[in-house]
This record gives C-alpha cells, structure tokens and sequence, in this order.
C-alpha cells in the first residue's frame, strides 16, 4: 500500500515446554497462528499490528498419561523493528485466547502470551536502505 506501508500475512508454528512445580506432570503448549497485519515503515523503523485465528492447544502428561487437546484461538499482536538492507531486528508480542466453548476441554478459555526477539530477511523485495 503506497512506499511505506505493507499488508502482511503470516503462520507459524510455536511450541513450549514446562513443568508444572505443583504436580508432577509436563505440559507442552503448542500455538499455530494465521495472521493479518498492517506493517507501517518510517524510514527503517516499522510497527506492524497483527490479528488472525488459529488453534491454541499441547499436550499434558500425567502419570505417563498423555492428553492432547486443542481449541480455535483468536490471536493478535505487534511487530516493531528496525530494518537494514533485506534484513529485520525486532521485537514480537503475540497473545492467544481460546474461543471454544467449556466442552472442548481444558484449554477453554486460556490465554497465552509470550513476547520475543526476531531476525528476519526479505527474499522478494529491492534493498532500501
């Protein structure tokens, strides 16, 4: 959109593990996002608000049992960065609520969010900068 602004679309998939200090189990969260965004550049800086659906779920142990259960999750969040050349230094937020009902299992209703740097390269645009 015009020199300075960019319609994006993104998926990924994202996973974490942890251990709950309380029970005994391990508990793996796994988050696969589709998102829109709106990158807007100011000479090589560019913030990029970003929202879209996806699945938010994992798997838990217990005792050597496992449960794999997921949700719909509607998911937003923001890039900032600066950029030089092809190549992107940033800063990601990105947030996940699921957007389920109480019968499709224990990640009703959850959020999750995480925050985290990036290092990214553009393969189908001139260089700028």
């Amino acid at each position: 959109i015009g020199q300075s602004a960019q319609l994006t679309l993104s998926a990924g998939v994202v996973k974490f593990n942890s251990k709950n200090s309380v029970e005994t189990g391990n508990t793996s969260t796994r988050l696969i996002p589709f998102l829109f965004g709106y990158k807007h550049n100011i000479q090589r800086f560019f913030i990029e608000p970003r929202i879209g659906i996806g699945e938010l779920g994992g798997k838990e142990s217990l005792d050597g049992d496992y449960a794999r259960q997921s949700v719909a999750a509607l998911f937003g969040g923001l890039n900032a960065g600066y950029t030089i050349k092809r190549v992107s230094l940033g800063i990601n937020f990105l947030t996940a609520h699921g957007i389920e009902n109480a019968s499709a299992g224990s990640w009703h209703g959850k959020n999750f969010h995480y925050t985290s740097i990036f290092v990214g390269y553009d393969l189908f645009s001139k260089a700028k900068y």
